[in-house]
């Protein structure tokens, strides 16, 4: 990549970033020199890698690095066979701990992170080695006693030596007591030696080798001689020990050389670890999202941040490289041209580095061979300074390394210098860079490059856009239109003298540019038109969606409270039938052990009972209690026969005469696949069975000729019956009196599904008619018909 195009693009200031986030020292050393890679395959490797990571930390994974240290020259120098120090023997065993603990994540589900396995797998184990140092040296850095079972002895001699010295020098001190020979009644050490301190004027008063005197002068520690010896032995055992620490330092540092390849090997994957997982950190600070790489030259940002701006950022939508491979921004100065500019180029480096990027899920990138940009003077974007002036040195080298491979970033192209020179130098350079196939976008003030870009096929103009209300820029980018410089308005806004604008009105009335500025200003006041109507109407479509979802939701609750009361219904009726039958047979066995007349009318009564029950039960009665569904026709004027259809009044049912009467005047009646033994007084004449004139009407069997009689009336209903009734226009009342005898005769027909046409209008009527079905016992449901069908002006109903 172009050195000095990372730099304007402020690529350095991102790995200082992404450094902040590393663990250790040759982590942040591997982010120090990471540098965007042109290959496609590396790219998606590495963003997948730091998808990887960033999946783990979000599901809370713990430190994997924590406790590795940078032991790489400690490492090398046990390999050359130097003795390591206690504190970096325990720096190595940290870091192999922490490796083996980092293993241990990382491997166990390695399907969902593949790539992250594999480093894990590629790093050493030592734990042996971790054992040893656990086992021989403290966390304090101190060789422990048990390191051997020599410097065990040894310190335990020490100790002793100790003891038995520190006694004679308190005997030594109990006899100097009363002889006012000692500055202080305590023993100290000097020279690793046990001492007591005598004042100078009685030195000769406590015999013994003088180690040492104060200051001043006026003390002088002796060690006596009863303590010479004893101190001897000390030191000649101290100076055993400091051999056999040596020993086990030796050893240890031995088994560090031993596997010194694969620690450091070891170490590189940790700190490669790193790198991804300060990657996958960064990440989660900026919010960023892994961005789709492609290698045709795509660059389609969306919602794009600069990932160095803070505070209230203006997000940027953008795309280059699909229809048109040259794009050309123009607008107002302060207008955020070069932010975009900057955040193309950027989001291009980052990727390339696999990095995320502050954007929306489905940002496109494309993997550029080389990105050249041309930024002015490379002030810096947090400063939020937008003129930059051209180089045009370092656009001639641009131009002469440029391929279909490259993106090349120019801000502000053709400035400083003659105007007309300069709009005929950029247009120029634009059509060079779109004949070597590179991807470019550009920033510009010069009108004529905006009626140039129109005109040339693979190229597109876009703009930052100014708000002529509060003469200030939006930040917001337009694609598909120029954008106006708005210098005087700016000027206006910051106090430039009324007459100075109005003379530069006037001049720039009389160039041509200004029927281009006049069209401009048109074509914006109608996309900023446009773009408010889409975003009413994507209000209006979210709230829609919004009500519909609701609707959903609140039939679904209605379908689920209907079918659980219907549940409860059937297993409540389920049990009273269950009991009831159970009643019914108990009655049948009275019956057959009871044999006598009174008995058998007493059973048969009983039975009559339980039947007209079970008929109630199993046939619902009308939920609103109202009138019986068929009104009582008036007395036929002659008894009742076989064939008649009635009601029965006890439970508000019609049915068919099948026999009877007997000798108790009680008839069996039929009523849908129920028969009931019924008294005649709880019978209610409706009408005629058919044929009843003559011998025929008499001759109806009990057994097939009342379902003759009813497949007949069936047959003949079903040739007339229309399958849709419309109630259009009529009252509520009239509209259910219709549908009332409507459905009687549907019944009747035998069918199964009928339509109710009621209309949209009001919905009164609709809704009549819903609270009507819905309490119809015939009725097993009902829903609108389908939009191409009637939709809410149509009522489907089920009939059983």
């Amino acid at each position: 990549m172009n050195e000095r195009s990372l730099k304007v693009l402020e690529y350095p200031k991102i790995i200082a970033m992404l450094e902040r986030h590393t663990a250790f020292a040759p982590g942040a050393e591997l982010a120090r020199e990471l540098l965007p890679a042109a290959d496609p395959a590396a790219v998606r490797e590495a963003l997948a890698e730091t998808e990887e990571a960033l999946r783990l930390l979000e599901k809370g994974a713990p430190d994997l690095l924590a406790g590795a240290r940078d032991v790489r020259a400690a490492v090398q120098r046990a390999g050359l066979g130097a003795v390591l120090s206690p504190s970096e023997l325990l720096d190595v065993a940290a870091t192999a701990e922490a490796a083996r603990r980092a293993r241990r994540v990382l491997l166990q589900d390695p399907e969902e992170r593949p790539r992250l396995a594999a480093r894990a797998l590629a790093m050493g184990s030592f734990p042996e080695l971790e054992e040893a140092v656990a086992s021989c040296i403290g966390d304090d850095g101190q060789v422990l006693d048990r390191a051997s079972p020599k410097l065990h002895q040894l310190r335990s001699r020490i100790r002793s030596l100790q003891t038995r010295s520190r006694e004679r020098l308190e005997a030594v001190m109990r006899a100097a007591a009363g002889r006012n020979v000692l500055q202080d009644a305590v023993v100290t050490m000097r020279g690793g030696r046990y001492v007591i301190p005598v004042k100078q004027e009685h030195r000769a008063s406590v015999p013994g080798i003088v180690h040492d005197t104060s200051a001043s002068g006026a003390t002088v520690f002796v060690e006596p001689m009863p303590v010479v010896e004893l101190n001897n032995q000390i030191a000649e055992a101290r100076a055993e020990e400091e051999r056999e620490v040596e020993r086990i330092l030796r050893d240890l540092s031995g088994r560090v050389g031993a596997v010194a390849d694969g620690l450091l090997a070891t170490v590189r994957v940790l700190a490669e670890l790193d790198l991804v997982f300060a990657k996958a950190r960064l990440a989660l600070d900026m919010k960023a999202e892994k961005p789709e790489m492609n290698e045709e030259g795509w660059i389609h940002v969306r919602g794009g941040r600069h990932p160095l701006l803070r505070g209230n950022v203006v997000p940027v939508d953008v795309w280059v490289g699909r229809d048109f491979r040259t794009l050309v921004i123009t607008g107002p100065n302060t207008g955020g041209k070069t932010v975009t500019l900057k955040t193309i180029g950027l989001f291009c480096l980052m990727a390339q580095a696999g990095l995320f990027v502050p954007a929306l899920p489905g940002t496109e990138l494309s993997v550029f061979r080389g990105i050249f940009a041309d930024i002015g003077d490379e002030q810096s974007i947090e400063q939020s300074l937008s003129t930059f002036s051209s180089h045009m040195a370092n656009i001639v080298d641009i131009l002469r390394h440029i391929d279909q491979r490259s993106l090349v970033l120019f801000d502000e192209l053709g400035a400083g210098t003659d105007p007309a020179e300069g709009a005929a130098l950029a247009m120029a350079i634009l059509e060079h860079v779109a004949g070597a196939g590179a991807v470019c976008v550009a920033t510009t003030h010069y009108s004529e490059l905006k009626a140039f870009v129109h005109s040339r096929p693979g190229m597109e103009n876009a703009s930052v856009e100014f708000d002529p209300e509060t003469l200030a820029p939006t930040y917001r980018l337009q694609m598909g239109m120029p954008g106006r410089s708005n210098a005087l308005e700016i000027a206006a806004r910051l106090g430039l003298p009324e007459e100075i604008l109005r003379r530069a009105r006037h001049q720039f009335s009389r160039h041509d540019d200004v029927r281009v500025e006049d069209l401009i200003r048109d074509l914006e006041e109608a996309s900023r038109a446009a773009r408010e109507e889409r975003r009413e109407a994507a209000r209006l479509r979210a709230e829609a969606e919004r009500l519909r979802a609701e609707a959903d939701a609140l039939r679904e609750e209605l379908k689920r409270r209907r079918e659980e009361l219907q549940r409860q219904a059937r297993e409540e009726a389920r049990q009273i039938v269950a009991e009831a039958r159970r009643e019914a047979e108990a009655v049948i066995a009275e019956l057959r052990r009871r044999r006598d007349a009174a008995g058998v009318e007493e059973a048969r009564t009983a039975h009559a009972r339980l039947t007209r029950r079970l008929a109630a039960l199993e046939t619902p009665p009308e939920e609103d209690g109202g009138e019986p569904r068929a009104a009582a026709a008036a007395a036929p004027g002659r008894p009742l026969q076989a064939g008649d259809e009635v009601l029965v009044k006890t439970i508000n049912r019609t049915g068919r005469l099948q026999s009877g009467p007997d000798a108790a005047g009680q008839w069996t009646v039929l009523i849908g696949g129920l028969r009931m033994v019924v008294p005649e007084a709880q019978l209610v004449f409706v009408k005629a069975g058919e044929g009843e004139s003559g011998a025929e009407a008499g001759s109806v069997d009990a057994g097939t000729g009342s379902r003759r009689t009813r497949g007949a009336l069936t047959a003949a209903k079903r040739g007339h019956i229309s399958p849709e009734v419309h109630l259009r226009g009529m009252t509520v009342d009239e509209a259910l009196l219709t549908l009332e005898k409507y459905l009687d005769d549907a019944l009747l027909a035998g069918l199964d599904t009928v339509r109710v046409v009621h209309g949209k209008g009001t919905g009164t009527l609709r809704k009549a008619v819903h609270d009507y079905l819905r309490s119809h016992p015939r009725v097993s449901g009902f829903r609108l018909a389908d939009a191409a069908a009637g939709g809410y002006g149509v009522t489907v109903a089920e009939l059983d």
